[in-house]
């Protein structure tokens, strides 16, 4: 009996022995970390990692080069990071034989780790940009080395482009030249033009082959005859050729729409359909001149001729062009036909939006409440009601403005409209003394309090903004996080990143954090970040918790969030330009959060995220003829030159309006200009300075609603940068921003 109760004892005990090792092992993946805001490592080697950055920066690549080996020594952590900084430097260097073989030794051995690592894209593009740039080099003095680094790119052929493949076989048979191994050189040569045929390929096989006395081959190929699928289409042909010939624009439109309405699928189809938009858009083009309108006008007509389909196709070019008028002739021509398929839907909402944009409000409320009538089921839906509502307040119909809004509001993922729906139905029932403006306009300063329009409410009701007593809850300065062993990696890395203030690096890091949805961990990661000086992913961080959490919105972190980098270049460029620095300020958090490498989607680069084109038209202005893009653009010190002075040119090609200006430098000036010249409400405001409500509606009409979103954000960044500056003085009083009736125009100074 004794000995059976003993056994299951031990049965029990070891069981319990096998859950344990079991959990131990289930948790041997999940790493727990401590993020405190209090811990900063300061040591030498910290400094160093700082000094190493600051060189690169600032473009001493001496002191960069010098700096990189210990670097690599002390924070083999770092390595990869340390390279792709070192590299940058390399570029803008004299290279040697003895600087590349160390740094490409070491950035293979990074580059062949086979994990997805934040730097590995840009490491890798660097390293084949100095590898090319070596080869160069070698090839002055036929070094033997040439032949590691040929056989570099053809084994990493799918790293490299079709060119630089060709070009390293090209480099082969000049080698093979060199040593007067010609059957070599032939055969390199010949396998260059197999992977892209070149002119310079070309001309040195014909000279090889000369010179060897080779025969050239010749191919025996018989001209292709041109085949067409009748008589009546082969007569076509003859007339386009006459009719290019001749710019003969008239005509020749006239010939592709008849050709297109005949043949739909001739062998000319999309030349002829292609032609027709080229011609439109070169005579739209000079359509200024007013000799050019009757031409305009008359193709125009004759592309109405077409069938549905193609007219549709030429529809959406218009209205993607912005061409508002020529969008909505074509449109309307494509609902007269009355049917009730989707492309009348798109069609309703193209001639909905080009309307409101030509400032034809009535045909614009027509199209959009067919949509809504016969199309409510459609994705643009949202758009339609909001738009619609705009109109009705432009044209003083601000009862059909209400219902419009309040419809909008009952539909799914509105969170695009919310903020704007709810500020102009306050508009509409303040409009109307209606007594649900109060609630409304409560709402405003509860849910969206440092949105422009919830600072520009509550302006009006105090007579001045100042930070809000409510505002200040404690900021959580400690938190414990859960991770992967791939976030662990990444938090090792974070740590010295933060510490070394390198913002960039800790940006890309920062990648592997912010999926958590809890509010205290955004706020406290958000704060670490600005440890590092990495305010774009802080900003995100903070963006996703004030929505949730009073803490959020406390002027301790609105300090953090709303950066004073760079502010002593800033207050000099701002100053030579006569601006007010803080809208210099306000448009850098905006545009690149202060992140000093940001590179855009469509290339724009650094702190004022200037593309490259502008960055060129305004270095050229200002004589800085050396300039090298992108590298010097992506320095603050150019960068910040650079971008003022467009700023500044922008708001005084719109005389001093800098609504209008902040519009021009993000969607560019030439669709600035075309959107105003289009409506005279807001052409006037380029004489007549307001901000009216009525006077602002522009910011929400825009076509483009990233612009629509930026001129808001950048003129909600003035104000609080202004709250902040004031928060600090001694008496309430001293603490408000008074704003005058126009408070944007004191930012253009005299």
């Amino acid at each position: 009996m004794i000995l059976e109760k003993t056994n299951r004892i031990l049965a029990v005990l070891v069981l319990i022995y096998a859950t344990l090792s079991s959990v131990s092992k289930a948790s041997e993946g999940i790493f727990v970390e401590e993020i405190n805001l209090s811990k900063v490592e300061k040591n030498s080697k910290i400094e160093n990692l700082k000094k190493f950055k600051k060189s690169s920066l600032n473009k001493k690549k001496d002191e960069c080069l010098k700096e990189a080996k210990p670097a690599l020594t002390q924070f083999p952590l770092l390595k990869g990071w340390i390279l792709l900084t070192y590299s940058r430097c390399l570029l803008q260097s004299e290279i040697t034989d003895a600087s590349m073989k160390y740094f490409l030794q070491k950035a293979d051995a990074e580059l062949n780790d086979q994990r997805s690592l934040p730097w590995k894209k840009e490491l890798a593009d660097n390293s084949l940009s100095l590898r090319l740039k070596w080869i160069d080099l070698l090839l002055k003095s036929h070094s033997s080395l040439i032949w590691d680094q040929i056989k570099y790119l053809q084994s990493h052929s799918d790293m490299i482009s079709k060119d630089q493949l060709a070009l390293s076989y090209f480099w082969a048979a000049d080698m093979a030249a060199f040593a007067k191994n010609n059957e070599a050189a032939l055969s390199f040569l010949d396998q260059s033009i197999q992977v892209k045929e070149t002119k310079s390929a070309t001309e040195r096989l014909k000279q090889l082959r000369f010179g060897l006395n080779i025969k050239i081959p010749t191919e025996n190929v018989e001209t292709a005859k041109v085949e067409f699928n009748s008589e009546g289409e082969a007569k076509y042909e003859d007339r386009f050729k006459n009719a290019t010939k001749q710019s003969e624009y008239v005509n020749l439109v006239e010939d592709c729409i008849s050709y297109l309405n005949e043949y739909p699928n001739g062998r000319r189809a999309k030349w002829a359909n292609d032609k027709v938009l080229e011609i439109y858009n070169l005579i739209s083009d000079k359509s200024k001149d007013e000799k050019m309108l009757p031409m305009l006008n008359r193709i125009l007509s004759l592309m109405q001729k077409a069938d549905s389909a193609r007219v549709t196709e030429w529809v959406r070019a218009l209205h993607r062009k912005n061409d508002y008028n020529g969008s909505l002739a074509l449109a309307e021509k494509v609902i007269a036909l009355k049917g009730r398929g989707q492309d009348e839907g798109l069609m309703l909402y193209i001639a909905g939006r080009c309307a409101q944009f030509a400032g034809d409000y009535s045909k614009s409320q027509k199209y959009f409440e067919n949509y809504i009538e016969f199309h409510s089921g459609l994705e643009d839906i949202n758009e339609v009601y909001f738009r619609l509502a705009l109109v009705h307040f432009r044209k003083g119909y601000f009862s059909s403005a209400v219902a419009s809004l309040e419809k909008l509001l009952q539909q799914k993922n509105i969170e695009r409209y919310e903020l704007n729906a709810h500020y102009w139905l306050y508009r509409s029932l303040e409009a109307l003394k209606n007594s649900r403006a109060t609630a409304e306009r409560e709402l405003i300063l509860k849910k969206y309090p440092f949105s422009y329009y919830g600072l520009k409410v509550r302006s009006e009701q105090n007579g001045f903004l100042d930070w809000p007593a409510e505002r200040n809850a404690e900021v959580q300065k400690s938190k414990k996080i859960y991770l992967t062993a791939d976030q662990k990696d990444s938090f090792e890395r974070l740590k010295i990143l933060v510490n070394a203030e390198m913002s960039d690096e800790a940006s890309s890091e920062m990648s592997n954090f912010i999926a958590t949805t809890d509010v205290s961990t955004k706020l406290v990661l958000a704060q670490w970040m600005v440890m590092a000086k990495a305010f774009k992913p802080a900003i995100i961080l903070m963006n996703q918790a004030v929505d949730y959490s009073d803490e959020a919105k406390s002027l301790d972190l609105y300090r953090k969030f709303f950066p004073s980098e760079f502010l002593d270049k800033i207050k000099t460029e701002s100053n030579l330009r006569k601006l007010d620095p803080v809208l210099v300020r306000s448009l850098i958090r905006q545009e690149s959060a202060y992140q000093v490498r940001a590179t855009s989607t469509s290339q724009a680069l650094g702190l004022m995220q200037l593309i490259p084109a502008t960055a060129q038209e305004v270095s050229n202005e200002l004589g800085l003829s050396s300039v090298s893009i992108p590298e010097d653009v992506l320095t603050p010190d150019i960068n910040i030159q650079l971008g003022t002075l467009y700023v500044a040119k922008m708001i005084r090609q719109f005389n001093g309006n800098v609504p209008l200006g902040l519009a021009a430098y993000n969607a560019g000036p030439v669709r600035m200009k075309l959107f105003t010249a289009a409506r005279d409400e807001v052409k006037k405001q380029i004489t007549d300075f307001s901000t009216d409500p009525a006077n602002e509606l522009w910011f929400d009409e825009l076509p483009w609603t990233e612009t629509s979103f930026y001129v808001k954000a950048i003129l909600r960044n003035i104000l609080i940068y202004k709250m902040i500056e004031k928060s600090d003085a001694p008496s309430p009083d001293q603490r408000q921003v008074q704003l005058s009736k126009v408070f944007w125009q004191e930012l253009v100074l005299q």
